[in-house]
């Protein structure tokens, strides 16, 4: 036995520091592993800048800043109040501000609904209680609460409000909420005012706000389910391609391509009115955000005229004022155009390359 152990501990002494310098890395590893999955909370359910879906890519939540003087504050106020230690009134503090967003009960979940309901409440309170609504909504937990306590049809109200500001915060709580798809079919009916909103003629609609509806509508046609309620917008929708303003203008396309997906719909885009420099949208030195865009709407609507039988006379004599169809000038098939969809086939982005070449194979077969 004592030979066994002289020869365990000449053998261990060989081995020398870095042996024990490696072990001694091992196990402070393997502790900290252990600490990280005990200090493990809960997260945001769906808060990715983009989430992926068959159609286009949907935009993440719009969780507003934690910066501001609006946001509620830290747990240990809410705990406070609960236990009477604190004063709403002394600390200068309204009452939407005393919620924690993740863990809201129910009756304060009631409080927020009464406080959007309240007509005598100014503009700027009700949007207030909108942004907590829609911090709250980052959390799948509270999108089913709200829900539940009936705010929605209480959001939804606000939408037609003569209050511009107010009638942004109602649509950014809509569109938070509506990444929860049992809430869809409740915020649905709010796509007829919003679409009544972003086509008025003559409407001063800030930028904001048209954005924050065309965000709402792309995430509500991921589906085929409403999209019958879009169509006379079709035309309106491809005016904005060509805005100048950026979110306006990729938020309308991507509408536009959850659209496309609806091969029953194919008609209806190829009556429509091009854009008299919608082809400056294939110029290779644009945005590649737009482009991607631009390439996969127009593969999915040539494809589609190949495929199906599509109602030529209609989408031919849809113009009277000499401004071509979308049909009439993919028919045309410009040498100009042509040429630009080819250089995009080159394109260094390989969803553009890929498009483009769907577009030039779709105008091939149907003889343009």
């Amino acid at each position: 036995m004592f030979h066994s152990n002289a020869f365990g501990v000449r053998w261990l002494s060989k081995l020398g520091a870095p042996f024990f310098a490696s072990a001694t890395l091992v196990a402070f590893a393997v502790v900290g592993y252990k600490l990280l999955r005990i200090r493990h909370t809960e997260e945001p359910s769906v808060v990715s800048s983009d989430r992926r879906r068959p159609r286009d890519i949907v935009d993440g939540l719009n969780v507003f800043g934690a910066a501001t003087t609006d946001d509620p504050p830290s747990p240990d106020v809410r705990n406070r109040r609960r236990n009477g230690s604190g004063d709403n009134e002394s600390s200068g503090a309204t009452g939407e501000n005393q919620f924690d967003v993740q863990y809201v009960t129910q009756s304060e979940a009631y409080t927020l609904v009464g406080m959007i309901e309240d007509n005598e409440q100014s503009p700027e309170k009700q949007c207030r209680v909108l942004k907590t609504m829609a911090n709250m909504s980052a959390f799948t937990r509270n999108q089913n609460l709200l829900r539940e306590v009936g705010a929605i049809p209480a959001i939804l109200k606000l939408v037609r409000s003569e209050t511009e500001t107010v009638q942004q915060a109602a649509i950014l709580a809509l569109n938070n909420l509506a990444m929860n798809t049992e809430n869809q079919s409740h915020i649905a009916l709010s796509i007829p005012d919003v679409l009544n909103l972003i086509t008025a003629d003559g409407s001063d609609i800030s930028e904001s706000t048209l954005t924050a509806g065309l965000q709402l509508l792309m995430n509500l046609s991921v589906t085929e389910e409403w999209h019958q309620y879009y169509i006379a917008t079709i035309p309106h929708l491809f005016k904005y391609i060509t805005s100048a303003v950026k979110p306006i203008q990729l938020n309308s396309l991507k509408v536009l391509v959850n659209l496309s997906c609806n091969k029953s719909l194919i008609d209806d885009f190829m009556s429509c009115k091009a854009p008299v420099n919608l082809k400056n949208l294939f110029e290779f030195y644009i945005d590649v955000n737009v482009l991607v865009r631009v390439t996969t709407l127009f593969s999915h609507l040539v494809q589609d005229l190949y495929k199906h039988n599509v109602n030529y006379s209609k989408s031919l004599t849809a113009s009277g004022d000499g401004v071509k169809t979308l049909y009439e000038m993919l028919c045309s098939a410009e040498i100009d155009l042509y040429s630009k969809i080819l250089k995009l086939t080159k394109h260094p982005n390989e969803d553009v390359r890929h498009f483009s070449g769907k577009i030039l194979i779709g105008l091939t077969q149907t003889g343009h």
